[in-house]
């Protein structure tokens, strides 16, 4: 079954894109509730109505299980000192997180419990599953694909807006096909047609948090989404509130409104 999806994989990679940059929709806030300023949210998902949330931090990184009303921890279990935590994603009953430069990415149980771990090469930033695959972001505008049962890389996508590489794509949510992607030190997620690398749309978030947790490493990360929902759960690296919004509803064809700007880069991401 993975062998003829990477068939599949490689020769979807050659398809057309959008010609024009992909429309920016405003972010529709529906309520919001406490997040845990302490946690420097890498990973946001949910397993069976579970919040599962991985923070960063050499010393301080975390898998958790949240209360999403209230952002108290129900589980958690710290990584070794010298691991970075990053995306998570969850495959049947094993959770994945990456790390960010160690070169691995570590499985648990869904009781969070370290059950082994598997290599990759270069830096692990999102992850996310689309129903086969596992998707890995790694701070670049590449995409890539793995096998989860091995991690094996069996497709590599770029991003792309305009026809232009779209850079520091972070924390990853596969949403009813698409996926969304945070954008390193910007306030907009990307949705990205996972069969051409093209972006359908910018989902704009200008606004959230902006007053409640300064600090310039306090960015937007964090993609929540339970299938069949029409609501999206966001956050950003020591947040103070968890933002439920709509899922947007996305034109069939790209408009000729702005794309987004290109993210600085800072110290750590």
């Amino acid at each position: 079954m993975i062998r003829a999806s990477i068939t599949a994989l490689a020769c979807l990679a050659a398809g057309a894109v959008w010609a024009a940059p992909a429309p920016v929709i405003p972010a529709e806030v529906i309520r919001h509730h406490p997040h845990d300023t302490a946690s420097f949210t890498q990973g946001l998902t949910f397993h069976d109505g579970r919040l599962l949330e991985s923070t960063g931090g050499y010393g301080s990184s975390r898998l958790l299980e949240v209360d999403r009303w209230t952002g108290q921890p129900l589980r958690r279990t710290a990584l070794d000192r010298s691991l970075f935590g990053e995306g998570i994603a969850v495959v049947g009953d094993t959770i994945y997180q990456l790390t960010w430069k160690a070169g691995h990415v570590l499985t648990y149980d869904l009781k969070l419990r370290r059950t082994g771990e598997l290599p990759y090469t270069g830096e692990g930033w999102g992850l996310t599953f689309d129903g086969t695959h596992l998707i890995r972001s790694n701070g670049s505008a590449e995409l890539i694909w793995h096998a989860p049962d091995s991690f094996e890389v069996v497709a590599r996508r770029t991003v792309r807006d305009d026809g232009q590489p779209v850079r520091h794509l972070n924390e990853l949510e596969w949403v009813a096909g698409l996926i969304y992607a945070n954008i390193w030190y910007s306030r907009r997620i990307a949705i990205i047609e996972p069969d051409t690398g093209t972006v359908r749309a910018w989902l704009d978030l200008t606004g959230l948090d902006t007053g409640n947790t300064p600090g310039k490493d306090h960015v937007l990360n964090g993609i929540a989404w339970e299938p069949g929902s029409d609501v999206l759960w966001v956050t950003g690296k020591r947040w103070g509130r968890l933002y439920e919004i709509q899922r947007p509803a996305l034109p069939t064809e790209t408009g000729a409104l702005n794309p987004a700007p290109a993210p600085g880069r800072p110290a750590d991401h």
